[in-house]
């Protein structure tokens, strides 16, 4: 098991309920630049973040959603290096 998955384990053990991942946590999990992540959310190929208050200026990202993502990512690449 990898260290981030193995910190989200360990995060979700710690809290009940999803948890939010601001962009900084998303850059850290992903490897991705925030450029790249905000590119492949506009073209429907990362998580779209949420509104986290009624003005829409905070958002952030659904962690099991992110996790989701790089999971069929891996599964993605695996079947192509068959």
């Amino acid at each position: 098991m990898s260290a981030e998955k193995k910190m989200c384990e360990a995060a979700k053990e710690r809290q009940a309920g999803p948890r939010f991942l601001r962009i900084a946590d998303v850059v850290y999990l992903t490897g991705l630049p925030p450029s790249s992540v905000y590119e492949r959310m506009a073209a429907g190929k990362f998580p779209k973040s949420i509104p986290l208050g009624p003005d829409a200026r905070v958002r952030a990202w659904i962690e099991a959603d992110v996790i989701e993502w790089q999971e069929n990512l891996i599964k993605e690449a695996k079947k192509a290096a068959r």
